[in-house]
């Protein structure tokens, strides 16, 4: 055989070196943006369409914050992004209809996020026709660490976040 194409691998490696593109936000770029929470920081990303989260628009109003990449609408029946947390799916959440709710995710725990903004239903299976996500935790944590946020809303007590983490 002189060519091997492959169209989807689990083959572990780096996310530079994938076939398909993949945007990493890492720890530094998480402290540099002030430490957002999921939802801010799934706002973020150019490919992500609306989301259920801090307006509930989508008449969640449970609380629930989802994925929806290239604006395929995770609200509906079935979720079109796949969630991954250190490369296992997460289960989706009866609050979040039928989609993940990242505001499950430990964000004081979060390394850095991986999201492949390509379609990888050839890969993962056809909840990844949006694209994926995958949350990988820290590992570079030795001790206590302590944060705390607040942001100050007019005419309104704020929004308060507060978290402990700790590794070896």
């Amino acid at each position: 055989v002189e060519e091997v194409v492959v169209t989807g691998s689990f083959i572990a490696g780096t996310p530079e070196d994938a076939a398909l593109p993949v945007d990493v936000i890492g720890s530094k770029e998480l402290a540099n943006r002030g430490a957002p929470t999921m939802v801010q920081l799934i706002k973020t990303i150019p490919s992500s369409g609306a989301v259920i989260g801090e307006n509930n628009r989508f008449g969640s109003g449970s609380g629930a914050a989802t994925i929806n990449l290239r604006n395929l609408n995770s609200a509906v029946t079935g979720s079109r992004t796949l969630v991954l947390f250190n490369g296992r799916r997460l289960p989706t959440s009866p609050q979040a209809i039928s989609s993940v709710d990242i505001n499950l995710l430990p964000t004081a725990a979060i390394g850095r996020v991986e999201v492949l903004k390509d379609g990888a239903a050839a890969t993962y299976g056809s909840d990844a026709i949006g694209g994926v996500v995958n949350f990988i935790t820290r590992t570079d944590l030795d001790g206590f660490e302590l944060n705390a946020n607040y942001q100050g809303i007019s005419g309104s007590p704020g929004d308060y976040e507060g978290s402990i983490a700790y590794g070896y």
